[in-house]
C-alpha cells in the first residue's frame, strides 16, 4: 500500500456508462434514505477517481467529460431531466462493456432500424433469415474479433488481396448508415467537449520535450494540438476524426478514449455461422479460433442474446395493449435456438433429461427449485395430465401452478420472464409466502408463441382445468 501508484496512460477512470449506472443506481426505485446512501456513494466514485492522486489537474477534465456525458444521455433519452433512467437504460447499462457498441445498438431500436429485418413466412412465422440477420447486427456490434488480410499471391505487382479467415457478411445498407449517423452525433457531441477541455487546460508557456533529441522548448497557446504536430504546421484540427486525433492532438486530453465505430473493420463470422451450421470445427478451420476460444467467444454472443432478450421482454411487458411486437418474438426465437445449439455443441445438460416434467435446477440458493414439484403429471381431483416440455426454474413464458397446501387452495398465474424472477417477485407480496405457508409449484405449460393474449388464453384454460383461483 506504500508503494507509488502506476502510470497510467490512454484510459480514463470515466466513461459515459459508468454515468449511466451511477443514474440508475441513485433512481427513486428505493427509500429515501437508501437513496441519499446512495448518492454519497456515486457522489465518492465520482469525486475521487485513484488516478488524480498522481495526475490532480485530470479532476477538472473528468467533471467536465461527466457534464457532456450526461448532455449525451439526455439527448439520446436515457434520462430525463430529474436524472431518471427511461428508454433503454436498462439494456444499455446491461451491456456496458461494450460501449460504444451498447448505445449504438439502442439507437438502432430508437431509430426502428431492426424492425425491419424481421420479415414473415407465407405461414406467418419468422424467417429463419431474419433470424440470421439480426445476428449478423449483433456479432458486427459485440462480436468483435478482427479479420486480418493476407495477399492472395506472393508478387511485386499483385495488390489483391482476401481476408485470411472467413469474415462477417456486411449488414444491410440502411443499418451501417443509421450508424453512421451515430458516429456523427458522437463526433458532434465530443467534439465540444475536446475544444473545452482543451481551453480549460491551456497553457501559455507550456514545456516540451523532443522525443529522439531530448530538446526541450517552450511552445505558446497549444490548446488542443499536440506541440510537436503544430511544429509541422498544424494550427488548427478542422475536420475532428479519429484519425486526427491519434496523431495531431495533445496525448493528455486522453482522445483515443472517445467513443466512436469502426464499421469499415472487418469482423469475423463465427457465431454466425455456428448458429447456422452448429459446428464447432469450422471455428478453428474457417475462423482460425484456438479450441480453447470457442467457448467464451460463443458464450459472450450468447449471454448478450439473453441480455437483449429479456430487456426488450421487460420493455414489451411494461406496456399495456397494443399489437405483439415481432421484433421481440424474433429475439425471443434467435435467443432459443442459439441457446439450443449451443447447449448440444459443448454437451450441456445432455442426457440429464429423458422425459417431460418438472425438474430442480439448483439444490440450494434457489426459492422456485426449493418449492417445485418434482414431476410429469399434474393431478386434481382424480383428473390426471401430462407436462409437456422439460420446465424448471429458468423457463419462460409459462403458466404456473401454486398450491398453498396450508390452506388447500390452488392458484393459477403467468409469467413472462423465468418462473425464478416470478417467485422471487412474489416472496415480498403475496400473502402466503409472506405467512409462511407451506407452498409447492408447478409449471404446468410453456406457451408456444409468447405473447400476452396466448399467455392470457393459457391461463384460462388451466384456470378452469384445474379449478383453481387466479393470481
Amino acid at each position: 500500500m506504500n508503494s507509488n501508484l502506476p502510470l497510467i496512460f490512454g484510459n480514463s477512470p470515466s466513461s459515459i456508462s459508468l454515468v449511466l449506472r451511477l443514474f440508475c443506481y441513485t433512481s427513486n426505485e428505493m427509500s429515501s434514505s437508501d437513496r441519499e446512501d446512495a448518492v454519497q456513494r456515486a457522489y465518492g466514485c465520482l469525486k475521487n477517481p485513484l488516478l488524480t492522486e498522481r495526475i490532480p489537474e485530470l479532476d477538472t477534465q473528468l467533471q467536465t467529460f461527466f457534464l457532456y456525458a450526461v448532455n449525451f444521455l439526455q439527448n439520446q433519452e436515457y434520462v430525463d431531466e430529474d436524472g431518471q433512467p427511461i428508454g433503454f437504460a436498462g439494456l444499455a447499462s446491461h451491456l456496458t462493456h461494450h460501449e460504444p457498441f451498447n448505445f449504438a445498438f439502442c439507437h438502432l431500436l430508437q431509430e426502428g432500424v431492426l424492425h425491419r429485418l424481421v420479415r414473415k413466412t407465407p405461414k406467418g412465422e419468422i424467417s429463419f433469415d431474419s433470424l440470421v440477420d439480426l445476428l449478423t447486427v449483433v456479432c458486427f456490434l459485440f462480436g468483435r474479433i478482427k479479420v486480418y488480410e493476407m495477399p492472395l499471391k506472393i508478387s511485386d505487382n499483385d495488390n489483391d488481396y482476401e481476408p485470411k479467415f472467413a469474415a462477417l457478411p456486411p449488414v444491410a445498407p440502411f443499418v451501417l448508415e443509421t450508424l453512421q449517423g451515430f458516429n456523427t452525433m458522437l463526433t458532434s457531441t465530443f467534439k465540444s467537449y475536446i475544444d473545452s477541455i482543451a481551453a480549460i487546460s491551456s497553457s501559455e508557456d507550456l514545456p516540451v520535450t523532443l522525443p529522439i533529441s531530448g530538446i526541450s522548448f517552450s511552445c505558446l497557446n497549444t490548446r488542443e494540438v499536440e506541440p510537436l504536430s503544430e511544429l509541422a504546421g498544424v494550427g488548427r484540427v478542422d475536420e475532428w476524426e479519429s484519425a486526427g486525433l491519434a496523431s495531431n492532438l495533445r496525448a493528455d486530453l486522453m482522445t483515443d478514449t472517445m467513443p466512436g465505430i469502426d464499421i469499415e473493420e472487418s469482423i469475423s463470422g463465427y457465431a454466425r455461422a455456428f448458429f447456422k451450421s452448429g459446428d464447432l470445427r469450422s471455428m478453428t478451420t474457417d475462423y482460425g479460433m484456438r479450441p480453447g476460444e470457442c467457448f467464451p467467444n460463443l458464450m459472450e454472443i450468447l449471454m448478450t442474446l439473453k441480455s437483449i432478450n429479456t430487456s426488450l421482454a421487460e420493455m414489451k411487458g411494461a406496456t399495456e395493449g397494443g399489437e405483439e411486437d415481432l421484433l421481440v418474438e424474433a429475439f425471443n426465437q434467435l435467443t432459443t435456438e442459439f441457446n439450443r445449439k449451443f447447449n448440444k455443441a459443448f454437451d450441456i445438460n445432455k442426457g440429464q433429461r429423458l422425459a417431460w416434467g418438472n425438474y430442480q435446477l439448483h439444490p440450494s440458493n434457489c426459492r422456485a427449485c426449493s418449492i417445485i414439484t418434482v414431476s410429469d403429471t399434474i393431478e386434481n381431483r382424480g383428473r390426471k395430465w401430462k407436462v409437456r416440455g422439460s420446465l424448471d426454474c429458468s423457463s419462460a413464458g409459462c403458466i404456473i401452478l401454486l398450491k398453498c397446501i396450508s390452506c388447500r387452495k390452488g392458484f393459477i398465474t403467468t409469467c413472462k420472464q423465468s418462473v425464478a424472477h416470478k417467485v422471487d417477485s412474489l416472496a415480498a407480496t403475496w400473502t402466503h409466502f409472506v405467512n409462511a405457508h407451506q407452498v409447492e409449484l408447478m409449471v404446468v405449460e410453456k406457451v408456444k408463441k409468447l405473447s400476452d393474449k396466448a399467455l392470457e388464453d393459457a391461463r384460462l384454460q388451466w384456470q378452469s382445468k384445474l379449478m383453481a383461483d387466479q393470481l
